[in-house]
Order: structure tokens, then C-alpha cells, then sequence
């Protein structure tokens, strides 16, 4: 899979995927006019599709001047390194998207690695605050810029890097472009020492990790979030560490799956073993939150209602036969305005869902 250069930028085409049913058009909807462009690389010459790792610029929240790194304990054993929702600069460093590790009897285990050797050894520096016990593994849950880019550091001490199987290959397609744009969003000074460290594939399915009498979950998928997700259940306190199934109150990109798709792998969510989850952006959600964590049910609602909206909105977009170079103008969801991300992800969210919707439309004459 080439990257397609666009306007000074990188863009890769979403992954391959199976033949899609045809789309259900509004009762009345004259036939399709070809206006639409056929292909994503060809949208991406207009200047409205995004490179694969370029983070979209978002409002700060709160959390964006985060400088503490201290993890809080979520429950026994289970901590969170919380990053700012927002996209990486220098402001914030890097320290975006939310780390963790989980404390056993014998050992450590850690998820996600950060956005930098940097951001890595706070993690690192965070763990020994709290236990001097050997790191076992660490699980890197999904192929975003900001969870992998600190595994290096982990694999020079002899710590084993592990990745669903398609990780690493997205890694080697799509991210040396992600080191570079990080390099100039946070600084050399930052990423001094960070390199793009491929993980070991997991099979599949994954084995459990034993932690002395503690045993983490690790599932592939769900199905329909993106490519090379994980999740990781601590059993014995009902944590899920979500990848990014889950993020609160941000935009997440569709570039590689469909909204109907992700809206119904939450419903993983919804698993009476999950008592707590950790997004990959955002609080933490509970079944009973406590002060600063939000209400998970509330969280996954909020999330499959974008994704309802999103698919709507799309459907009526091509319906309507909206030329590919109005969607902007018309691709609006004011509900979710003040979500990190909005509109510029949700823009190209439509996008992509427009000419997917073209494709399924096409194939079907």
C-alpha cells in the first residue's frame, strides 16, 4: 500500500475490504451521476483527506497543560497515566492518549507506550513510584502515533513489545511519516531517541498474561474499530482498556471501517465484566464513576450516537447527489461541535463514507 502524496502531506488509501451491500436511498433519488470522484486517493487531490497519522488540530481542553506524571490508581493494581484530549504539540509534549499498567505479584505489565522515548520514560518513571517489580510485557492496543512511539525504549531493556499482527504492518506502511510529523509538531529536543520499534505480532487469539494470580484478558478487535485494535480486561477488577474502541467526547476517524460497524462493536461495552473502561482519550468511564470519571454507559451512548449521526448524514449527503466539493459546507453536526476534533475529523469522516457509499452504489449496477 503506497502513500499518495497530496499537498505537501502523505495520504494512504483505507485498507482493503470486503464487497458492501447496497445502500438504501431516499425514496425518489434520481440515478447516480458520477459526480463523485471514485476513488479517495482522487478526493484527497482536493485537499480534504487527511494523512493516516497527521493528528488533527484541536481545541486544548483542561488537560492539555498536563504535567503531572504521577498515575492514578483506578483500582487496586490498576493505574492510568492520563494524557491531555488533544492533539500532540508542544504545549502538551506529546503526552496525549492514556497510558496504563497493571501490578501483579510477580510482575508489571503495561499498556501503551506513548507518543516518544520521552513520553515512555515517564511511564516507566510512573511504574516505579509505585512497584520495583520486573515489567513483563508490554501490549501496544492499536497502530496510533500516539501509544507506539515510546516501545523502543522498552525493547532496548529486554522488555518484549507486543501488537495485534496487523500493527506492525501498518507501522511499516504509515508511521516513519508519523515520526517525522511529530518531530516537527513537538520539537527535536522531544523525540531525541525515538524510533519507529516494530512489536512482536501476538497470535491469535492472544494468549491471557499471567501477572502471578492475576491474569489480563487480551482480545483482539472488536471487529469494526480499527484495524489492529486490542482490548485488555483485567479480571480482577472488571478494568477494560479499550484502544480505541472508546475515546470521550473526541471525533474518531472511520478511515479503515464503516460507522454503522464500530457503532455496534460497543456493545462490547456493555459486558457485565466491564466495570470500569480506560479510552484511549478522555476520563475514565465507570459503571458507578467516581469524581472525575464519567458514567460508561453515557460514554458509549454518546459515542454510538455520533456514529448513528455521521451514517445519516452521510446517506443524505449522497442522496441529495452533494458534489464532493460542497460536502464541507454541508457537513455539520452542531451536537458535536465541542468534541476534539470537530469539524475538521468529522469533515473527512464524511468523506470517506460519501465515496464508500458511492462504491457500495456502483458495484451494485
Amino acid at each position: 500500500m503506497e502513500a499518495v502524496p497530496v499537498h505537501g502531506r502523505l495520504y494512504w488509501p483505507p485498507l482493503p475490504d470486503p464487497p458492501m451491500p447496497k445502500p438504501t436511498l431516499q425514496p425518489g433519488s434520481v440515478p447516480r451521476r458520477r459526480h463523485a470522484l471514485g476513488t479517495l486517493a482522487r478526493a484527497a487531490a482536493l485537499g480534504v483527506v487527511p494523512g493516516w497519522c497527521r493528528a488533527v488540530q484541536a481545541a486544548p481542553d483542561a488537560s492539555a497543560a498536563l504535567r503531572d506524571d504521577r498515575a492514578i490508581e483506578i483500582a487496586p493494581g490498576v493505574h492510568v497515566l492520563a494524557g491531555a484530549n488533544a492533539a500532540p504539540d508542544a504545549h502538551n509534549a506529546g503526552r496525549v492518549g492514556n497510558l496504563g499498567f497493571v501490578v501483579g505479584t510477580t510482575g508489571v505489565a503495561l499498556i501503551d507506550t506513548g507518543s516518544s522515548r520521552a513520553r515512555a520514560g515517564e511511564l516507566l518513571a510512573a511504574v516505579r513510584r509505585v512497584t520495583e517489580l520486573p515489567l513483563k510485557c508490554v501490549v501496544i492496543t492499536h497502530p496510533a502515533q500516539e501509544f507506539l512511539f515510546g516501545a523502543g525504549l522498552f525493547l532496548d531493556q529486554g522488555v518484549p513489545v507486543r501488537a495485534h499482527p496487523q500493527t506492525p504492518v501498518l507501522m511499516r506502511q504509515r508511521c516513519q511519516h508519523c515520526l517525522d510529523t511529530l518531530e516537527q509538531d513537538l520539537g527535536r529536543e522531544r523525540m531525541a531517541g525515538t524510533r519507529l520499534a516494530l512489536p512482536e505480532a501476538l497470535a491469535l487469539p492472544p494468549p491471557a498474561i499471567d501477572l502471578g494470580g492475576r491474569r489480563l484478558l487480551v482480545t483482539a478487535g472488536p471487529a469494526g474499530t480499527v484495524p489492529g485494535n486490542l482490548t485488555v480486561l483485567d479480571e480482577s477488577s472488571g478494568v477494560l482498556f479499550t484502544g480505541a474502541l472508546l475515546s470521550i467526547a473526541r471525533i474518531p476517524g472511520v478511515q479503515d471501517t464503516r460507522p454503522a460497524d464500530w457503532q455496534a462493536a460497543l456493545q462490547v461495552l456493555e459486558q457485565a465484566t466491564v466495570r470500569l473502561a480506560v479510552p484511549a482519550y478522555g476520563p475514565v468511564a465507570a459503571r458507578q464513576p467516581a469524581p472525575g470519571q464519567v458514567d460508561l454507559d453515557a460514554a458509549r451512548q454518546a459515542l454510538a450516537g455520533y456514529f448513528g449521526a455521521l451514517e445519516a448524514q452521510a446517506r443524505r449527503l449522497y442522496a441529495q447527489a452533494v458534489p464532493l466539493d460542497a460536502l464541507e459546507r454541508q457537513a455539520l453536526l452542531p451536537d458535536y461541535r465541542n468534541w476534539n476534533g470537530y469539524p475538521a475529523t468529522h469533515v473527512h469522516n464524511i468523506f470517506y463514507r460519501y465515496l464508500q457509499l458511492e462504491a457500495e452504489d456502483l458495484a451494485s449496477q
